[in-house]
């Protein structure tokens, strides 16, 4: 009995096993499969947008650039610039393969492995940098303004100037929103994940008004195409804010 008092005291665990030899009463034992047929319940349970993070490394790439390819090709086929067909194509295939190294760059970083150590801060926001750098220096390349302008309606030369940059501004980010929803229901939680999607998600924007639209005006280039990255990084830093805004334990 002093032994056993002992063996309480010291591991309760052990003196479970000793009772139940001693043919003690030491509880119902754990049904191990109804464990595992909880939690594979649990797994099954969750929303599809849920086990999307669970695909392995290459199949979620695989669907960030189907999917980009998808928008894209809608874009070129109902809702082009109106000189697509008149418009040199090398400097267009020239941008949009731009554009589209970038998507590349930043969407498989964005789905980098939980496994694979972070980002330090200097080289996440340098990424950041050069990502949304592009979209900037784009709009002032030779390489990328259009030789031969796409025509305007008289409704849109009546137009204000800030009117025809929002007009694309929402085309590219109305383009680049799906593609980013994707990357977020993708990432497994890595911490440049959600910026680093709002990166992708601005070149496919950008990407998708190279086919859209055939201004050669740097200022409109800027405005209304550079700036479409620029929103949804702010739009996830808000996101991001609101999130911890809400944990518990969170500082007023």
């Amino acid at each position: 009995m002093q032994l056993k008092w002992e063996m309480s005291e010291r591991d309760p665990e052990l003196l479970k096993w000793t009772e139940a030899e001693d043919g003690v009463a030491s509880g119902p034992e754990p049904d191990v499969q109804a464990m595992f047929a909880e939690l594979q319940a649990r797994i099954d349970g969750r929303p599809t947008t849920a086990r999307l993070a669970d695909l392995s490394s290459p199949v979620r790439l695989g669907l960030t650039l189907a999917f980009a390819a998808v928008i894209t090709a809608g874009v070129a086929l109902f809702s082009h610039r109106a000189d697509l067909h008149s418009t040199p194509m090398v400097p267009l295939i020239a941008a949009c393969g731009v554009f589209a190294v970038v998507l590349l760059w930043a969407g498989s970083a964005a789905l980098r492995p939980a496994h694979v150590p972070s980002l330090t801060d200097g080289a996440l926001w340098s990424r950041l940098g050069l990502g949304l750098g592009v979209g900037f220096v784009m709009a002032f390349l030779p390489l990328v303004v259009s030789l031969v302008p796409a025509p305007m309606s008289e409704a849109q030369a009546a137009m204000p100037m800030w009117q025809r940059t929002m007009g694309c501004l929402s085309f590219g980010i109305g383009s680049a929103v799906p593609l980013y929803v994707l990357l977020r229901a993708m990432g497994r939680g890595q911490r440049m994940s959600p910026w680093l999607s709002a990166v992708a998600a601005g070149a496919m924007g950008n990407l998708a008004l190279q086919l859209h639209c055939g201004s050669g005006d740097p200022i409109h280039r800027l405005s209304g195409h550079a700036t479409v990255g620029l929103v949804l990084v702010a739009v996830t830093a808000l996101l991001l804010l609101t999130r911890n805004a809400r944990k518990p334990g969170h500082a007023n």
